[in-house]
């Protein structure tokens, strides 16, 4: 039988202070090395962690950028179903740090519904 590993990054994108341009280049380069599955760090500041997911969201869900060896996973197949995966059926995780307790984490992670964190 053969298992597929689901292989994850890292972008620290706030502690790091990475521009746009960064951000950018660092998902693009992740997604074509096989990546699908991308941990963000927030809880800085709302509105730069939605600017930041939109930009991830934008080129971990577009299929243009998998490698050609990789097809777009199917979000609503067993493996990927609860996951919030867009079309590709990459995955955008956040981390917080345990900063919040259980009202602030909800509070904060509704306004970043429009990325679909995980």
């Amino acid at each position: 039988m053969i298992q597929r590993i689901t292989h994850y990054i890292n972008i620290l994108i706030y502690s790091a202070g990475y521009s746009d341009e960064k951000i950018v280049h660092l998902t693009r380069e992740a997604i074509a090395g096989g990546f699908n599955h991308f941990k963000m760090k927030v809880g800085a500041n709302v509105e730069d962690d939605l600017r930041r997911g939109k930009l991830i969201r934008s080129i971990i869900d577009d299929p243009q950028y998998l490698p050609p060896s990789e097809k777009p996973r199917d979000p609503n197949s067993e493996e990927l179903r609860g996951k919030n995966t867009g079309p590709t059926g990459s995955v955008l995780m956040i981390d917080a740090n345990q900063v919040w307790d259980v009202p602030q984490a909800i509070e904060y992670v509704t306004k970043l519904k429009e990325i679909k964190p995980w």
